[in-house]
C-alpha cells in the first residue's frame, strides 16, 4: 500500500507542477488513466487514495460521484511527497 500512496502522490505532484495555477485538480480516474500512460502501476490507487485523506493541507480528497477527486496544492504537494518517499524506504530497510 505504501507503494501506491508514494507513486499516486508523485504522479499527482508532476501534474501539479506542470500547471501555471497554484492548486489542481483531478479525478482518480483521469489520475489513473495518466498513471498507465506514464507507466505507473496504478492497481491499488482506489483504496490507496482514502489512507491519504485528511493528512496533510497539501492534499485534499472527496468524493464525486461514483471516483474520487483530488485538490492539490502545488507549493505544498512535494512535502508531502517527500513523506511518503521517506516513509517507504523506512518500511523497506525495516
Amino acid at each position: 500500500m505504501v507503494q501506491e500512496i508514494a507513486d499516486l502522490t508523485d504522479l499527482l505532484a508532476k501534474l501539479a507542477q506542470s500547471t501555471v495555477y497554484d492548486t489542481f485538480s483531478i479525478n482518480l480516474k483521469s489520475l489513473i488513466e495518466e498513471g498507465q500512460a506514464k507507466g505507473y502501476q496504478t492497481q491499488g490507487w482506489y483504496e490507496a487514495s482514502w489512507h491519504l485523506a485528511d493528512l496533510d493541507d497539501g492534499l485534499q480528497i472527496s468524493k464525486s460521484g461514483q471516483d474520487v477527486a483530488f485538490r492539490v496544492n502545488k507549493k505544498r504537494i512535494n512535502t508531502f511527497v517527500q513523506y511518503t518517499k521517506t516513509l517507504k524506504e523506512l518500511l523497506r530497510s525495516a
